[in-house]
């Protein structure tokens, strides 16, 4: 072979590795540029109405949940950034006004945010009760109903949410069989009630009958057991913080109940949040 064909050879196997090259080098730059982690996280902006806080150019109104809260700035003093963190705790950094939040300026990694779920309900997006007249087949709000965790050991009845039973004079709590056994039996003489668990045992069903009212009501409830403990150590946990406004507990024990699909109790605490507003 010529001297002259093995040139040309050569520079073309130098012009295949250039491009080799190139492309080589494109895709190691894209590849470093997705194994790269990205500074942005979603988080739960808690506070009372009224407060607010920037995002880009956008004002926004707290309580509400963001999926990139890298770079947000608080307008207000008195708020609180809250995500759940590597420990799946969820976790809340103070605001003051002019703070702008920052992945590397948090107490704690952030990896994940709030449902959208008890945020919307807070803000009266989503109601947890309707209005104040319902049919007779519609569940009773204020009473328990379906799964309860009870986990501060008694059962809350709100007899002032729903008008079928704030005339209501007599609670009864029974085993969940035809004709059971009585557990408990009240006179209703103030619009909440509190039950201790004490005689109901994990893992059953109960059934309650109110009566005095127009007509008898009556629903069913689920005293779960050791099954949810996490979320009883999550709620304990939250409860022992003395960093925590008693407000931001509220919200973080909603998330918690509503996590582990105790919708009746988070209701309890969407109420109580509520109230803690108007005061």
């Amino acid at each position: 072979m010529s001297s002259t064909s093995l040139l040309k050879i050569r520079k073309k196997l130098d012009t295949f590795s250039a491009v080799l090259f190139v492309l080589l080098g494109i895709q190691s730059v894209g590849a470093l540029a997705q194994s790269t982690p990205s500074n942005n996280f979603s988080c739960a902006v808690l506070g009372s109405s009224g407060l607010q806080v920037k995002s880009g150019d956008k004002v926004l109104d707290v309580p509400l949940r963001l999926s990139a809260c890298d770079g947000i700035i608080a307008l207000n003093d008195g708020i609180s950034l809250c995500f759940i963190n590597e420990k799946r705790e969820r976790h809340c950094n103070p605001l003051k006004k002019g703070d702008v939040v920052s992945r590397n300026s948090l107490s704690s990694p952030p990896t994940g945010g709030f449902a959208e779920t008890v945020i919307a309900m807070a803000r009266g997006d989503v109601q947890t009760m309707p209005g104040q007249s319902r049919s007779k087949a519609a569940r009773v709000e204020g009473l328990p109903f379906g799964q309860i965790l009870a986990y501060q050991g008694e059962l809350l009845f709100d007899f002032s949410v729903d008008s079928r039973v704030q005339n209501a004079n007599k609670l009864t709590i029974t085993t969940d069989i035809e004709k059971g056994d009585v557990l408990a039996e009240v006179a209703i003489k103030n619009p909440k009630l509190k039950i201790p668990t004490t005689e109901l045992k994990p893992n059953s069903w109960y059934r309650w009958v109110v009566t005095g009212s127009s007509e008898e009501q009556s629903g069913r409830f689920l005293l779960v057991g050791s099954s949810l403990d996490s979320a009883r150590s999550e709620l304990k946990r939250i409860n022992s913080d003395d960093s925590l406004d008693p407000a931001i507990k509220t919200y973080l024990r909603a998330d918690v109940l509503n996590e582990f699909g105790l919708a009746y109790e988070r209701n309890q605490e969407l109420s109580a949040l509520k109230a803690q507003s108007m005061r």
